[in-house]
């Protein structure tokens, strides 16, 4: 909590109901005697069941409210619920952060009371506890009652609700593909082996397709090409099988029956392909990493997107531009998107290269990690933006893991221009 060092005037506290019939005298009195408040967004300022008796009154700002159902609500300064005190029943009833920079009042209750003389020093007795205001802890509920609810949401109502929902279980979340799902459950099985895993790709035709032509492309192939699905898992191996047959899959991922919300769906998967190339292409080259881990961490850096798009579809305004949408994706995919990898029960690698995947300055791991494999990627696709978006690749803390950190003239790694061939076949095999 950080204290303004300034007093509330009379006037600010006569917008509140208890001091409306306050004469000028007490409200001076009132006024000396406490400080206005100020908090930044994300912060807790009341948490569910709490017993404090510090009354809240909320002068500027916009707080998100809570109850233990999760119903969720709005309260800003400028409406009628806030000339009184905010949560006052005890227990408190909700959970209450600040969705923007906030200034308010804590004040006792006695000091309600037009009447109330705080008493001499050595004859006071000893005050509650002043809150604690906290920053938001990732395992805990957002917040609250049902106070007030605005038909027209701003980015911090957006934000609060899907991170509410989120925190609560109640954000609907894309599940693995069934594909996907049953080659996991077989290679974890003892009795798997190459035939009964054909069996459930060959469930696919696309997949079992995809995967024979990879088996037989330039990246794998060995002194003859391979005619069944059997053989291209024998080749393969087991593991490189579940990967590549999981990032095959993760295309039926990335649709919408919206045909505006599809399009930002075509824009990800595109913009994933082009990731996830590379990634596989930087394993290749530098030794540690699997190159269809690799793979997977690039096709999946921007899986948050999926949940806030179909999030989208039941919520109509968060359509009211592309410019809101574009900004809780960018501010919220993340953290979402880490989450989805680890109901999908991927490795701790995978999920913290989802949730890093734009954490440029992130110094990470001693050793290159696949989250440094994506924000490499990135910035080489990236490298000619001027814009000033992102950082240049030679700047950031990924870079100096690399084996060969030879650059263009025009700032891109050399390595992965050179195996411009490599990328370019990964990038076929993900399209056909």
């Amino acid at each position: 909590m950080s204290d303004t060092e300034k007093n509330p005037t009379p006037e600010q506290l006569k917008q509140f109901s208890p001091f409306v019939n306050f004469d000028h005298e007490s409200l001076v009195r009132v006024s000396e005697n406490i400080k206005i408040q100020s908090v930044p967004p994300r912060k807790k300022l009341i948490e569910l069941g709490s017993t404090d008796q510090q009354e809240i009154f909320l002068l500027e700002g916009k707080l998100g409210l809570e109850a233990q159902d999760g119903k969720k609500s709005i309260i800003s300064s400028s409406s009628e619920s806030a000339k009184l005190p905010i949560a006052k029943m005890r227990p408190r009833m909700y959970n209450i952060v600040t969705l923007t920079d906030v200034q308010y009042l804590e004040i006792a209750p006695a000091w309600l009371d037009p009447e109330y003389r705080a008493p001499e020093p050595d004859k006071s007795e000893e005050l509650p506890n002043t809150l604690q205001v906290e920053p938001m802890q990732d395992d805990m509920g957002y917040g609250v009652e049902v106070i007030e609810q605005s038909d027209v949401f701003q980015i911090d109502e957006i934000y609060f609700s899907i991170g509410s929902d989120l925190k609560n279980d109640k954000l609907p979340l894309p599940s693995l593909p069934d594909v996907a799902v049953r080659i996991h459950s077989l290679i974890e099985s003892e009795t798997a082996n190459a035939e009964t895993i054909a069996h459930a790709v060959n469930s696919d035709p696309a997949i079992a397709a995809k995967l024979l032509k990879t088996a037989n492309s330039p990246l794998y192939r060995g002194a003859s090409a391979f005619e069944s699905t059997q053989a291209a898992i024998v080749r393969l191996g087991l593991s490189t099988t579940r990967q590549l047959v999981t990032s095959f899959a993760m295309r039926s991922v990335f649709q919408s029956d919206n045909p505006v919300l599809n399009e930002h769906m075509n824009r990800i998967w595109k913009h994933s392909i082009d990731v996830a190339s590379h990634c596989y292409v930087l394993a290749r080259l530098n030794r540690g990493l699997n190159p269809e881990q690799a793979l997977l961490a690039g096709l999946l850096h921007d899986v948050g997107d999926i949940a806030i798009i179909a999030y989208a579809e039941n919520h109509p305004y968060m359509l009211s531009s592309e410019e809101t949408l574009i900004t809780v994706m960018d501010a919220m995919r993340s953290e979402i998107g880490s989450m989805i990898l680890r109901k999908w029960e991927f490795p701790q690698e995978l999920c913290e290269a989802v949730e890093n995947a734009e954490e440029w300055m992130s110094q990470g791991n001693p050793d290159l990690s696949y989250a440094d494999l994506v924000i490499l990627s990135q910035l080489q696709l990236d490298a000619l933006n001027t814009d000033g978006d992102t950082p240049s690749i030679a700047s950031v803390p990924a870079y100096a893991k690399l084996k060969d950190q030879t650059l263009t003239l025009d700032g891109k790694l050399a390595i992965l221009e050179d195996a411009s061939d490599q990328v370019s076949e990964m990038k076929l095999l993900l399209t056909a």
